[in-house]
């Protein structure tokens, strides 16, 4: 198994993990920083859009493999594949795009990072061909939705939103699991 050809296989992802690691990492840099009211969290839209754009334009140039492609196990790249990243990472382009004046300054960072960790377990869920590689895909696109949806601290009915959301998401993980 190649390193270089596992990592070129998987590109997209590897962005999409690194974006958002970047963009977290950026905006409570920026928060402690940034003594203002609006948290510093400004740079945050634009680091969530190159990331994703960078993908997207990754995705573009490679090529659409011709058959079945395993890299690692549990991961298979087909020509499926290559399409699902393609229309996620435009939809999730069009998200941020749309998004970029929504957060306030204090969630930015979060908000952006967590639509980046939930478009990479998208992305891992179409290159699934293992049950377990797709469990922890599906997962990666709940949770941070449950984030998502808990994110406005002021709002009690976010809170009790992101509480009901998380109790299904577990029940319906769980039955999952059992079955």
């Amino acid at each position: 198994m190649d390193l270089s050809a596992v990592i070129g296989g998987l590109l997209p992802e590897v962005i999409l993990l690194i974006g958002g690691c970047v963009v977290l990492l950026a905006g409570s840099a920026g928060a402690a920083r940034d003594d203002a009211p609006g948290g510093g969290g400004g740079l945050t839209g634009p680091l969530a859009f190159v990331a994703v754009l960078a993908a997207l334009g990754v995705t573009v140039m490679m090529s659409p493999p011709t058959g079945k492609q395993a890299l690692v196990p549990g991961i298979l790249i087909t020509p499926l594949t290559h399409y699902v990243r393609l229309g996620g990472l435009f939809v999730g382009l069009l998200i941020i795009f749309c998004n970029l004046h929504v957060p306030t300054g204090r969630e930015r960072a979060e908000y952006f990072s967590m639509l980046l960790f939930s478009l990479l377990g998208l992305l891992i869920t179409a290159a699934a061909n293992d049950l377990l590689v797709l469990f922890f895909a599906i997962e990666l696109v709940s949770v941070p939705t449950y984030v998502l949806i808990s994110l406005s601290r002021e709002d009690r009915r976010a809170s009790e939103a992101a509480i009901k959301y998380f109790f299904l998401g577990a029940f319906a993980a769980a039955i999952m699991l059992y079955g």
